[in-house]
């Protein structure tokens, strides 16, 4: 609630009458013709208490005589002084027994509380036990107290606060926008406690016996486990890349290394065209499925790609058709799966051995891949499409 000074009862201007009907009036004037007077709605009675809309304005008393009958004249008193709002003199009120704290760190806290009035905050920390401060002045930075900054009227929480190991009381103020000063509120801040390690978890074990029954665990026993839970103590180097096949005569060319019919189409259904001998030069055109173009009789032929081995004269790209894996070897029983390979990747192969594709590194270094899972991207006579 406000309260107003300058608001004393006006009187009005002529004696009382036998009956008589009263008005007060607000104006921004001190003259009545000076302004426009406004009516105050409800204010008849002979005492008025001015309110809030008054402020700043000048307040006219309106008296209009009667007999019962006839009403006289109207006549109007002079202008009362402007009317101001009387001063704000009420400190905010941190309410008892709100304080609430969180310690995060030896050196970090965050605080909270309930004020009835905004303003700014301000705090201080003492040592846990020891003798409260002075209430401050309305200027409480200058008295040592930290400023913890502007809060609204509610519930303030999670204001950082910096303090130092051990317990601590902190005290709060709330200094409202006329200089008013709260009352301090003192909240306990515990010291802080670490939260305790936590112990490395022990990897479970899971014995279980392989390729037997288990044995007891007497001396001089002997158990099974499976491989599958165990690895080497020293992790096991890789193996080294196969080298690729000893050069041919010429590259682009091969020699044969039995008989092979060489067929008018690139299928089973293709009809001969005669035959490669054995230790016959032929020269390879390109690929076209799982079967190699090569120059014959002053066109072309096909012969099986699994039968040939020979270095690509140029680069050849290929398109990987379903997921498979590249390896470290492609000729021998031991093969080492070095990455995996999705269907649609492009890669770029260096030669063909039977039913393997060898990729050479600018270092040298050769991996494999199966041919059956590859196809050259732009095939000999035609053109290929992606899936």
């Amino acid at each position: 609630m406000i309260s107003y000074h300058n608001h004393s009862t006006l009187k009005s201007p002529q004696k009382e009458q036998n009956c008589a009907c009263f008005q007060w009036y607000r104006s921004a004037s001190n003259t009545w013709g000076g302004g426009t007077p406004e009516a105050i709605s409800g204010a008849t009675n002979r005492t008025y208490t001015p309110s809030g809309a008054d402020v700043g304005k000048y307040l006219y008393f309106e008296v209009t005589p009667s007999n019962g009958t006839l009403a006289g004249t109207k006549v109007q008193s002079a202008a009362s002084g402007i009317v101001s709002a009387a001063p704000d003199n009420a400190a905010p009120v941190i309410a008892p027994d709100s304080g609430t704290a969180n310690r995060s760190g030896d050196t970090a806290a965050t605080i909270g509380f309930t004020t009835g009035e905004g303003g700014t905050a301000y705090y201080i920390v003492k040592d846990s036990g020891t003798a409260a401060p002075v209430k401050p002045s309305n200027q409480p930075a200058d008295a040592g107290w930290t400023t913890l900054g502007a809060v609204g009227a509610g519930v303030v929480s999670n204001k950082s606060i910096a303090v130092s190991a051990g317990a601590k009381d902190v005290y709060v103020v709330v200094v409202d926008a006329a200089g008013n000063v709260s009352d301090p509120l003192k909240i306990t801040v515990s010291a802080y406690n670490a939260p305790p390690a936590q112990p490395t978890p022990t990897p479970s074990r899971r014995p279980v016996y392989y390729g037997g029954s288990s044995s007891s665990s007497s001396s001089g026993s002997r158990g099974y486990i499976d491989p599958r839970y165990l690895r080497p103590s020293t992790p096991t180097a890789s193996p080294e890349p196969a080298p690729p096949p000893e050069p041919l005569p010429a590259e682009g060319e091969i020699i044969a290394k039995k008989s092979v019919t060489v067929l008018d189409d690139d299928s089973k259904k293709g009809k001969p065209l005669g035959t490669l001998e054995k230790d016959d030069k032929i020269t390879i055109l390109g690929f076209s499925g799982d079967y190699a173009v090569i120059a014959w009789d002053g066109g072309i032929g096909y012969i099986p790609a699994t039968d040939i081995a020979v270095p690509f004269g140029a680069p050849l790209d290929v398109i990987i058709t379903k997921n498979g894996w590249i390896y470290s070897r492609g000729l021998e029983k031991k093969q080492y799966r070095l990455t995996t390979l999705k269907k649609n990747r492009k890669l770029t192969v260096t030669g063909r051995n039977g039913r393997w594709f060898w990729i050479t590194a600018e270092d040298g270094t050769v991996t494999w891949i199966p041919a059956s899972i590859a196809k050259a991207e732009k095939e000999y006579g035609k053109e290929t499409t992606e899936e």
